[in-house]
């Protein structure tokens, strides 16, 4: 994961805050991620975090 994300974000340095969601973020090394990069949070009920977002937006998305 480390990995994939120094490649990904080619400038880290210029994120304020990496926020981690998804079920995967329960089952890797919280520490490790931690340690390599300066600001990492890990969001509580990381399972349910993604579907909440998603439908906030499509609250947004649909109007009234």
């Amino acid at each position: 994961m480390i990995s994939n994300l120094r490649s990904t974000f080619k400038d880290i340095k210029s994120i304020d805050t990496l926020i981690v969601t998804g079920g995967t973020s329960n089952i890797i090394d919280q520490d490790m991620v931690k340690d390599t990069f300066e600001k990492v949070v890990f969001v509580l009920d990381a399972e349910l975090a993604n579907v909440r977002g998603f439908y906030k937006y499509g609250l947004t998305e649909v109007g009234d």
